[in-house]
């Protein structure tokens, strides 16, 4: 199913609603509208910094997912705070690309460890995503081309 993203031109940016368990990826071609919509060029040149275009949360039976999405694969670095109950994803080079993902997301009601997700910037200019536990659990950080992936299970 498809609508249009809140708040947005409807002629740029759309998000495809994929039921639970499958992969979720921007509509064909918006990443490409909405940079021309902003003036940039659909292919970035390397020199220029990778932008964080999703960050998202997903329950699954056994898990649950938070996905990072970049405009191209990107250097991550993961690290756990002392009590357990932080998990930090730094991405080097990279920009928040749309103001609205700097919005926390409140993941408390699911019913599983992952309690909120936000991102913020780091001391050395990189952005990180934090995801805050409410009980310490297992995790797996994963790569995958434009995506970074957090599993958490207890």
């Amino acid at each position: 199913r498809e609508r249009p993203f809140a708040g947005a031109p409807a002629e740029c940016c759309w998000l495809h609603v994929a039921p639970s368990g499958e992969h979720l990826r921007g509509h064909p071609g918006a990443q490409a509208r909405l940079s021309e919509a902003l003036g940039h060029d659909a292919a970035e040149d390397a020199d220029d910094p990778n932008q964080l275009t999703w960050v998202g949360f997903q329950r699954f039976d056994d898990k649950a997912r938070v996905f990072i999405q970049t405009g191209r694969p990107s250097q991550y670095r993961t690290t756990l705070s002392p009590d357990g109950l932080t998990i930090t994803i730094e991405l080097r080079d990279t920009r928040v690309g749309m103001s609205n993902l700097r919005r926390p997301l409140d993941t408390s009601f699911y019913g599983t460890p992952v309690h909120s997700v936000f991102t913020q910037r780091g001391e050395d200019g990189a952005t990180e995503v934090v995801i805050a536990l409410s009980r310490a659990a297992s995790h797996e950080v994963t790569g995958a081309g434009e995506y970074v992936y957090l599993d958490v299970t207890e």
